[in-house]
This record gives structure tokens, sequence and C-alpha cells, in this order.
């Protein structure tokens, strides 16, 4: 999986390339490609079908190219993902879910969007210990001053940190 901070983020400058058959991706507004706004699309559509979105009013490219496959899981876990910290009740804010995930999956970080098929894999199969951590956490947060809820991310982020660096080789 590309680590986060690798991804270019420079509006100058996307070097986006097609996972799949290695073309250049190309910056379309969309409607000419039946898409639903701005995105990279691979140098080969349609015959190679990898698009990803941008970020709203720019062309930052959401993630990496994704065939259609791909992007529809990538989908499906951004919706479960969503659904822990959009809550009402939730007391677990969005940084400290993502920062679950990549705990549970033995990563220093987690984006939906640079995903593979197997990170897809690892993140179905770390699922059940991933809700039980984030229902863990929220239920804590819940019975807990927003000081004391700060204080426990802290502790919750540097046990990560610990756990990241102690399973390294």
């Amino acid at each position: 999986m590309v680590e986060v901070d690798q991804l270019n983020t420079n509006p100058k400058k996307y070097k986006v390339c097609c996972p799949y058959c290695q073309a250049k991706g190309v910056y379309t507004n969309g409607a000419l490609h039946g898409l639903k706004g701005p995105a990279w699309i691979c140098g080969n559509f349609p015959a190679c079908d990898a698009t990803v979105g941008c970020h709203p009013g720019t062309k930052a490219p959401l993630g990496i190219l994704a065939n259609a496959a791909l992007r529809q899981a990538r989908q499906s876990v951004h919706a479960r993902i969503d659904a822990q910290w959009k809550r009402s009740n939730s007391k677990i804010n969005r940084k400290q879910v993502y920062e679950v995930i990549a705990w549970c999956m033995g990563r220093k970080s987690f984006h939906v969007g640079v995903t593979t098929q197997n990170d897809i894999d690892l993140f179905e199969a770390a699922w059940p210990s991933i809700s039980k951590n984030l229902a863990a956490i929220s239920f804590g947060f819940a019975r807990k001053s927003e000081k004391e809820q700060e204080i426990e991310h802290v502790r919750l982020r540097n046990a990560m940190r610990q756990f990241n660096q102690e399973s390294k080789p």
C-alpha cells in the first residue's frame, strides 16, 4: 500500500499513473467520460477503466487510479468507516477511527484512496477487531469529559506508535 505521505498533493505537479497498464493519468472534468465530476482517468480509457476522483475544487486526486471492482470495494469500506464516526452518538472522531484501523492492520497510516485489493482483503479480515476496538473506545469516551477524552486519545495514539515500532523487523 502507498503510504499517505507518498501521495503527491502538489497542485502544479500530479504524477498520476495507472497501476494496471502503467499509462499516464489524464485529468478530465468527467462529463465526456460519464463520470460524476472532475477526475483522473487512465490514458488508455476506456480500454482500461481505471479512474479516481478529485478533491473538491482542485485537481488533486483522491488517491490512486482504481478499476471498477476496486472502486466499488473502496466505496464499501468508506461507508463502513464513515458510519463509525458520523453516528450522532459517536464520541470518536474521523482521525481516531483511521488511527484504530491502521493500528489493527499493523500499519502506520490508513487511507482508503490508496488501498489495493490486497489492502481491502486485509481490512475485511481485520474488521472484527477494528469494530470491537472502535466500540470499546467510543464506549469509554462516552463516560469521560472532553479533557479526559483528549488525554485518552493521546494515550491511544502513543500506544499505537509503540506497537508499530515494536512490530518492525
